[in-house]
């Protein structure tokens, strides 16, 4: 596999970072041989990974070697090469495929990529992953001006991508909070077991929306601790004063600071519910020590009351207020005109407008004699009595 090298990234076939650049930078390609097989006539070439992607099938190859043009390998991604040989007997009627073919598929990884990290490149873009949604993920190192390791002298770090056959699986340590992602990488430093940072390593992923379009998840690069065997959060392998851990939502970035060399892993974190938790008790100021909080408290009553009173007589009174009709007007006298009162000297007491009894002319003359019940009925009974025939209230011409 060959692609376009840049300034910062070791060449491996003159041993050096400095090349001059061409005018017409070629496209990355891919050559594929394998050896002949017995009696294979013809070959089918194609390439398959991730989930369902795959190269154009290359039929009807003769010699055991196909280059692949603009083919871009991803960082990180196993590929799967077929290769499937033909014999003499291909297409004859009644011969199952099995019988006349083999095919046979072989693994294919990124190339090691060394980059000069002396701090003379301080930017220095990686070749690209590949993201849960199959999409390709930018990566980019930042070098502070002057980094380099200890105890070795070889200012050079290797990203190598990861065979799972050999290497550890993130997959394994899946949880409710953590989930394995396709991006998965080796970093270290050629020829040296054990190396110290002098000055971290920024490492940034740059997913865009396709790359990452769930929010409810943010990244977090972790690496493989091979003691006890899992899976760290890489922010804490720095100094405290270098730390630093950043998630960019709106534009999809992720920044992480790295002072350890070791396998990483890109994993999903989905941060736990916080438990609620009751809020600390605050300590009210006693009215003693701070009377103003009483004077603002009676201040503001005073003010409620008084402004709902005036509402109440300027609205609401007048408002439900009923004229009622008077006893004149409904032609009814009050007692005082029907039943005249007593004064203390005996005489009657009359309002303005009555009108007091007046006196009999002769106060001597002889009050009219008194019948009782029994000389009414005497009267009544000494009355002459009707004609028979004779009707009350009749005429003549109506009398039988």
């Amino acid at each position: 596999y060959e692609w376009p090298l840049a300034y910062d990234h070791f060449d491996p076939v003159t041993q050096s970072f400095s090349r001059v650049v061409p005018d017409v930078i070629p496209v990355p390609t891919l050559l594929v041989s394998w050896t002949p097989f017995v009696t294979a006539v013809s070959y089918d070439l194609w390439i398959t990974w991730g989930d369902d992607q795959e190269t154009t099938i290359v039929e009807n190859l003769t010699q055991p070697r196909y280059l692949f043009d603009d083919f871009t390998a991803l960082l990180g991604v196993e590929y799967a090469v077929h290769v499937r040989a033909w014999n003499f007997w291909r297409g004859t009627p009644g011969e199952p495929e099995s019988r006349t073919a083999i095919v046979q598929q072989d693994p294919f990884f990124h190339p090691t990529v060394q980059v000069l990290a002396n701090g003379s490149f301080p930017t220095i873009r990686l070749p690209q992953l590949m993201s849960e949604t199959q999409s390709n993920v930018t990566v980019t190192v930042f070098l502070q001006d002057s980094t380099s390791f200890v105890p070795t002298s070889s200012p050079v770090l290797q990203f190598d991508s990861v065979d799972f056959r050999t290497g550890a699986d993130p997959c394994l340590d899946n949880s409710p909070q953590l989930s394995c992602t396709r991006m998965n990488f080796h970093i270290n430093v050629p020829g040296a077991n054990f190396v110290v940072f002098r000055k971290p390593v920024v490492l940034q992923f740059a997913f865009g929306e396709e790359g990452w379009p769930d929010m409810s998840v943010r990244p977090q690069l972790r690496y493989f601790e091979d003691y006890n065997e899992e899976w760290r959060m890489v922010a804490p392998t720095c100094p405290p004063e270098f730390r630093k851990e950043k998630w960019n939502e709106l534009h999809r970035i992720y920044e992480v600071v790295l002072c350890h060399l070791c396998q990483f892993a890109l994993f999903e974190y989905r941060a736990r519910e916080a438990a609620i938790t009751p809020a600390p008790e605050v300590e009210r100021p006693s009215l003693e020590t701070d009377p103003v909080f009483l004077l603002v408290v009676v201040g503001v009553a005073v003010a409620l009351c008084a402004f709902f009173a005036c509402l109440y007589v300027r609205y609401f009174r007048s408002a439900i207020r009923v004229k009622l009709p008077k006893h004149r007007e409904l032609g009814v006298a009050s007692v005082d005109e029907r039943f005249p009162r007593r004064l203390e000297d005996g005489t009657a007491a009359f309002q303005d407008d009555a009108q007091p009894l007046q006196p009999l002319a002769d106060a001597q003359a002889p009050m009219p004699p008194l019948l009782s019940i029994a000389d009414q009925s005497s009267r009544q009974n000494q009355a002459a009595p009707l004609a028979l025939g004779a009707g009350v209230g009749l005429d003549d011409e109506d009398a039988i």
